[in-house]
């Protein structure tokens, strides 16, 4: 779009050290499609139990599709409570010369 109006893009800068937390509040989207997943396979279980639905089938299959995508969900959201790994600085240092062959 830059190109067509002949404008200039402005570089943002991004953090260079290690950042850690929980950031639910940017995977807010996906935690309510979970909750909302969750829900509707339940609600519709009760459904099925009760013998309210014409085709049993078609609750499985959603069921299926459900969970797949509950699947990906979770990992967007466990991925909100990731942090890196404890280092300290004799892990930052350099090898030297692990490969070379001393004579």
């Amino acid at each position: 779009m830059s190109v067509l109006v002949n404008t200039s893009l402005s570089f943002q800068v991004t953090p260079k050290e290690r950042q850690s937390g929980i950031y639910l509040n940017l995977v807010w989207p996906q935690l309510v499609m979970f909750c909302l997943l969750i829900l509707g396979i339940i609600w519709a279980g009760i459904q099925l139990a009760m013998g309210n639905l014409d085709n049993p089938l078609t609750y499985w299959v959603n069921v299926a599709w459900s969970l797949y995508s509950l699947s990906l969900l979770w990992s967007v959201i466990r991925a909100s409570f990731w942090s890196p790994p404890e280092t300290n600085n004799q892990d930052l240092q350099q090898p030297t010369n692990l490969g070379s062959a001393q004579v």
